[in-house]
């Protein structure tokens, strides 16, 4: 074979091959098989081809070092002695000047030589390259990392599922909740509408259920009407202390009389969206329950400008404006301040 080690005839050990054969262990001369090195061949070369340890081959064939064995030495592939069976190499002067040996054939079984390309067996203490400790731990090791993969993939899917219901519970209770909703929106259009400055239980039958135009001005109207709408609650002192206009959403509120806003925010509690604007003559007016405002403090507001738009804000759950007057602290009944607008 070209560049490669080349068997020599069984039994005929050419010139030049180490004259101390001897067994090493259970591996034996006796039967081997005789080979040249080849270009760029090493012992670890054979090693991994015929499954024989180097440090075997080193012992068998007498070699001192590793470095001394290269391409054109002759090296003898020795045979596994599974029986154990002691064994000698008996050579004659002139096998040692001519090279040519005739081994003592022992009353054993011929250990098939390693192929090299033909997994082999061993069961001596040196195996192919893996003890059987080793193996033993590879194999363990294996099992280990797959039994960690197959727990890795159990979190992985009861995290999974466990995604998936609490994302179904979570549907399920939005609905809830929307439905209760829609529900408790649906109790409160059959019920009397209440504010925030409602005190009392008592409705109050005073109130004046006529359209705004209807209604007639007093001889000191300073204001015009912020909203056009039906009057579902009247001014009652120690009450409610404006009038509360029912208009449909959306609808632009205006302002009563020109003035500054001091306030426009929702923090008052039950107000909702409030907007009130301190007047030059000493009033202020309130607008409350809207759904969206269009001034900010500060500003400077002309009579009939847009500042709001009606909507439900607050303790109320229907759209409506909650309109009051105050002279200083005190509360005034717009009725007797609005004319026309």
């Amino acid at each position: 074979m070209a560049n490669g080690a080349r068997r020599i005839a069984s039994g005929q050990f050419p010139t030049g091959t180490a004259r101390n054969l001897k067994p090493s262990g259970r591996w034996t001369p006796e039967g081997g098989t005789p080979v040249v090195l080849g270009q760029g061949e090493t012992l670890q070369t054979m090693e991994r081809r015929y499954g024989v340890p180097a440090s075997t081959l080193m012992a068998v064939n007498g070699f001192k070092s590793a470095s001394a064995v290269g391409p054109g030495t002759r090296v003898v592939i020795p045979v596994y002695n599974a029986a154990g069976t002691k064994t000698s190499v008996k050579t004659s002067s002139r096998d040692l000047t001519t090279g040519s040996i005739a081994p003592a054939r022992p009353k054993m079984a011929r250990a098939e030589p390693a192929r090299a390309n033909r997994k082999v067996r061993q069961v001596g203490p040196a195996m192919n390259r893996e003890t059987l400790a080793e193996r033993r731990a590879r194999i363990k090791a294996e099992r280990t990392t797959k039994a960690e993969e197959r727990r890795e993939l159990a979190r992985r899917e009861a995290a999974r599922k466990d995604r998936v219901a609490e994302k179904t519970r979570s549907r399920r209770e939005e609905i809830a909740s929307r439905k209760a909703r829609h529900e408790k929106v649906a109790a409160e259009r059959n019920r009397p509408v209440k504010t925030a400055s409602v005190k009392t239980r008592e409705a109050d039958t005073s109130v004046d259920r006529n359209p705004v135009g209807s209604i007639k001005s007093s001889s000191t109207d300073n204001f015009r009407w912020p909203a056009k709408g039906r009057i579902i609650q009247g001014f009652r002192k120690g009450g409610n202390d404006g009038i509360n206009i029912a208009v449909p959403e959306g609808t632009p509120i205006k302002a009563a009389e020109g003035g500054t806003v001091a306030y426009a925010g929702s923090e008052l509690k039950g107000y909702g969206k409030l907007v009130l604007i301190r007047h030059p003559n000493g009033y202020v007016s309130a607008y409350a329950h809207n759904s969206q405002l269009t001034v900010k403090r500060g500003d400077t507001v002309r009579r009939g400008q847009l500042i709001a738009k009606a909507g439900r804000t607050g303790n109320v759950s229907t759209p409506q404006l909650h309109f009051e007057l105050r002279k200083g602290s005190n509360p005034v009944n717009p009725m007797k301040l609005l004319g026309a607008n």
